[in-house]
């Protein structure tokens, strides 16, 4: 197929139709935890585990929390970016009143104290 001159396969296309697509659903993603946490609640978590999905020291240094709410204990995954923690320490999170899976660590405040 030839557009403004230039030959393109099929393949490309296809490569970038869907490149398209997944970046708009992951923006739809994203307004949409935008707005569930227009309404929210902030709680605090404790980091249970910290390293590297990907298996090796040079992937996102991540950490799993857990947290509970409404009685029930939860279990998430954070990017850590440049925050630094250990096992044991509190975070505050920022979770949606409305749908519980949509969360948020506040990265701003840092490690915070237990309670």
């Amino acid at each position: 197929m030839v557009i403004l001159g230039k030959s393109i396969s099929i393949g490309n296309i296809i490569l970038f139709v869907a490149i398209l697509v997944l970046g708009i659903i992951g923006l739809k993603n994203q307004l949409s935890s935008n707005k569930l946490l227009e309404h929210s609640a902030t709680t605090k978590c404790k980091v249970k585990w910290t390293g590297s999905t990907s298996g090796n020291r040079y992937g996102q240094p991540e950490c799993i929390c857990e947290f509970i709410i409404d009685g029930e204990s939860k279990p998430e995954t954070y990017e850590l970016k440049r925050l630094k923690v250990n096992i044991g320490d509190c975070l505050e999170i920022k979770y949606s009143l409305d749908d519980h899976k949509v969360t948020r660590l506040n990265y701003e405040k840092g490690v915070v104290p237990c309670d």
